[in-house]
């Protein structure tokens, strides 16, 4: 979604990355948590991942107002179950 970001409380990693493609590509190879969405910095390239989505945290999604900051924010929709499996687990 254009202009709209994850509230910074529920970021589990910010990585810089050179395109969004690189951002998407990380969060698809998150191994240590689910990532469930990121958001794009296009202004500086900040990838931010989270283990949320506008499911789990809808409160939490954010409009952006500032024209000198360019986010745009992405779901995963390959979420892997392999991580819901292992909480059933433990």
């Amino acid at each position: 979604m254009s202009d709209r970001y994850m509230d910074s409380r529920e970021v589990r990693e910010v990585i810089r990355t050179n395109t969004l493609e690189d951002c998407l590509s990380a969060c698809l190879d998150a191994a240590i948590y689910a990532c469930r969405s990121v958001s794009y910095n296009r202004t500086d390239g900040d990838c931010l991942l989270s283990q949320h989505n506008q499911l789990s945290k809808p409160a939490l999604i954010r409009i952006n107002n500032n024209p000198n900051y360019r986010i745009d924010y992405y779901e995963n929709s390959c979420f892997n179950s392999r991580f819901a499996e292992l909480t059933l687990l433990f």
